[in-house]
Parts: C-alpha cells; sequence; structure tokens
C-alpha cells in the first residue's frame, strides 16, 4: 500500500511539473534617458536589462510554455510598473527587439499573426473589450485576456466562450 502512495505521489509531482525553456532576448533601446533603467516584463517578472554603451542588450530568461509574451516597462518614483508597450507576443527561443522609449514604438524580427488582436484589446476597456474577448474566442491572446479577465465575465458569457 505504501508503495501505491508514494507512486501516486511521485506520478503527481512529475504531472505537475513543467519543463523551463530558456529564452533569449537581445536587441536595442533608443531614446532612454541615462538615469532611466528598462525593464523586460514576463508576466509579473521584471528582468532589469543591462544596456551596453551603444544601447544594446542580451538577456536569457526562463519561461514555461511558448507562445508566450514580454513587454517593456519603466518603474516609477513609488515603485509602480510602468508598461511602455503593449504585451509582444512570440513562439521562438531567440528574440530580437527594438524599443524607442521616445513614441514607444517596437521592431520585431518576427511579428506574431495575432499581435494586432492583442494590442486592440489592450487599448479597449471595460465592456467593449469583453465583447471583443468573447467575439473573437480562436486565438492565444484571447485565450490569455479571457483568464485575466474571468472574474470581470458572467459565468453565462463564459459558457458562451467555450462553446466557440
Amino acid at each position: 500500500m505504501k508503495k501505491i502512495i508514494l507512486t501516486l505521489t511521485l506520478g503527481l509531482i512529475l504531472c505537475q511539473s513543467q519543463a523551463q525553456k530558456s529564452i533569449n532576448f537581445s536587441g536595442q533601446i533608443k531614446s532612454l534617458k541615462t538615469a532611466e533603467s528598462i525593464y523586460l516584463g514576463l508576466g509579473k517578472t521584471l528582468i532589469q536589462l543591462k544596456l551596453l554603451e551603444d544601447r544594446t542588450f542580451s538577456t536569457n530568461a526562463s519561461i514555461q510554455q511558448i507562445p508566450s509574451f514580454f513587454y517593456f516597462a519603466k518603474l516609477s518614483e513609488k515603485g509602480k510598473v510602468e508598461k511602455q508597450t503593449p504585451l509582444i507576443w512570440f513562439d521562438k527561443d531567440s528574440i530580437e527587439v527594438n524599443f524607442d522609449c521616445l513614441d514607444k514604438s517596437f521592431q520585431i524580427e518576427s511579428k506574431m499573426p495575432y499581435q494586432s488582436k492583442s494590442e486592440k484589446i489592450e487599448t479597449l476597456k471595460g465592456d467593449k473589450q469583453t465583447e471583443f474577448i468573447l467575439n473573437n474566442p480562436i486565438n492565444i491572446p484571447i485565450l490569455y485576456f479571457v483568464n485575466e479577465n474571468k472574474d470581470k465575465i458572467s459565468i453565462t458569457d463564459l459558457e458562451t466562450f467555450c462553446q466557440k
């Protein structure tokens, strides 16, 4: 009996543990003031970028799954995270991105086909955002935003979304 319980416990632990994927982020940050710091955001994690003299960077990070997203951020004087870009989606293990702090524009080598939908969702607020999410159920950013907003969406709407 002890062997069965031990086997089941180990099986559950193995099933719940997920392999981490190492991702390399590199590129250049333009128009950043010398005294400012810029961060790479991965979910709730912020990684301070170490910029070289020519404003280039390269850093590695571990994530649980691909596709995923990142964003650039700064910290306010009070320590609040201020996103500088929308979520930038990727599905490769090496990403090269250039970001201009002045106009908050970015260029990425291979833009995901659903990047524009993700950006649109971020610009919408309240009921308009929920309506757009529920009417476009078939892509990865939508699933992310449904999960993020699940407390704001009615059970009936979530059921309809799942059926689509």
